[in-house]
């Protein structure tokens, strides 16, 4: 089961690994994934409230608040509109991610294989 779940973080995000540059000596999402123990984790033990998203052609990039924290998600293209309260899983974090698409840096990212909006 764990390798399906691998196996599909990979296919999610492999196009976005072949169109982003990672900074020089930055691991590659499948080394990241293979270093996590927490990879794949598909229950949605985190909850958070979208404060801004960022679409690309391949996947979204969300904002999130979670208490007084701000942090970035990226996930499968998907619409979330700003104050929506979702629920994510472990994923994967990979620090100083540069997109090439969006030519910016994020200081910390967190890859989840799935995000569900919480219904109210």
């Amino acid at each position: 089961m764990k390798t399906i779940i691998i196996l599909s973080l990979l296919l999610a995000f492999s196009t976005a690994s072949m169109a982003e540059k990672l900074p020089d000596g930055h691991p590659t999402i499948q080394q990241a994934i293979d270093a996590s123990p927490n990879a794949g984790d598909k229950s949605l033990v985190n909850e958070a409230t979208v404060v801004s998203t960022v679409q690309t052609d391949h996947y979204t990039y969300i904002e999130v608040e979670q208490g007084k924290q701000k942090i970035w998600l990226a996930a499968q293209k998907l619409e979330l509109p700003d104050g929506a309260k979702i629920r994510y899983g472990q994923g994967v974090s990979m620090d100083n991610f540069y997109s090439d698409t969006l030519k910016r840096e994020f200081p910390r990212i967190l890859f989840v294989q799935t995000v569900e909006a919480v219904k109210e």
